[in-house]
C-alpha cells in the first residue's frame, strides 16, 4: 500500500493538465475577439463622425484606411 503505481497518478494529472490548457485557450480566444470588438465599435465610431461632420483633411483617404482596418479586423475575428 505505500507505493502507488505510476499510472495511477499519471491518470490523476493528466485530465488536470489538459482542462487547465484548454481553459486558458478560451481565455485567450475570449480575450482576443474582446479587442476586436472593441477596435471595430471604435472603428464604426470614426466611420460615423466621417459621414456626419464637416470634411476635414484627406476625408477619402481617411474614409478608405478605417475600411481596411474594418476588413482586417474582421479577418481576425474569423480565425
Amino acid at each position: 500500500m505505500g507505493e502507488i503505481p505510476l499510472g495511477v497518478l499519471t491518470g490523476m494529472i493528466t485530465p488536470a493538465v489538459l482542462i487547465s490548457a484548454c481553459g486558458t485557450l478560451i481565455f485567450s480566444t475570449s480575450t482576443r475577439l474582446a479587442r476586436i470588438v472593441d477596435r471595430v465599435r471604435q472603428l464604426t465610431a470614426a466611420m460615423e463622425d466621417l459621414f456626419a461632420d464637416e470634411p476635414g483633411d484627406f476625408p477619402d483617404e481617411h474614409r478608405a484606411e478605417v475600411e481596411l482596418q474594418l476588413s482586417i479586423h474582421a479577418r481576425r475575428a474569423r480565425l
